[in-house]
């Protein structure tokens, strides 16, 4: 797969669009831990396969838990974009490349139920996105939780963001997207920081 393509080929996961979040009933002796701070809450378990998180922390995605997640409302600009890691054959050659930039936009977060309107915008290409979504995190990191049903047929498709806010920006800025056949993609900014807009 052409470097220029990652990007966009992950975001279509992400284009048909669920009003809603799936319920899966989840073991807790197959849920791993999350691999920054503290654990992820119960609500957050119920939409979150384990076969999901255990992908995201084998792919090396920082998941932060908890129940008081920072405020992250606003836009912030991811520059450059590159292939993180992925579980996915033909991508393993392109591993470190460079991919399209991305806007980041988050809204109406709610701290008491833990929901947050996620909305993306990737450059070059006329993909938009906006989602509701789920949100986690203590101190100022966090992890943006996020599922949309009937991809690919009946497929379910997953988007994870995670991250430090700061003042300029999101620090340690990071996403996964991954599908319910457990094909999943790490994307970061490579600087370290999505700025804010």
């Amino acid at each position: 797969m052409k470097k220029q393509h990652l990007f966009r080929t992950s975001l279509m996961l992400v284009i048909v669009l669920s009003t809603a979040l799936i319920s899966c009933k989840k073991d807790k002796d197959d849920t791993p831990a999350p691999s920054r701070n503290t654990q992820l809450s119960e609500k957050i378990l119920n939409e979150i396969p384990a076969d999901i998180i255990k992908e995201a922390n084998k792919l090396g995605l920082k998941i932060n838990g908890g129940v008081n997640a920072p405020n992250i409302e606003g836009e912030y600009f991811a520059s450059p974009v590159l292939l993180k890691n992925s579980n996915i054959e033909e991508d393993q050659d392109n591993i470190g490349e460079i991919t399209n930039d991305g806007v980041f936009k988050f809204s109406e977060q709610n701290s008491s139920n833990q929901t947050i309107l996620t909305y993306i915008k990737e450059l070059n290409v006329s993909d938009d996105i906006g989602m509701g979504s789920l949100i986690s995190g203590e101190g100022d990191l966090f992890t943006v939780f996020v599922v949309l049903e009937n991809m690919y047929d009946s497929e379910v498709a997953y988007f994870l963001i995670s991250g430090e806010v700061a003042e300029d920006g999101i620090k340690d800025f990071e996403f996964m997207l991954a599908r319910d056949s457990g094909e999943a993609r790490v994307f970061k900014d490579k600087d370290g920081l999505a700025e804010r807009r």
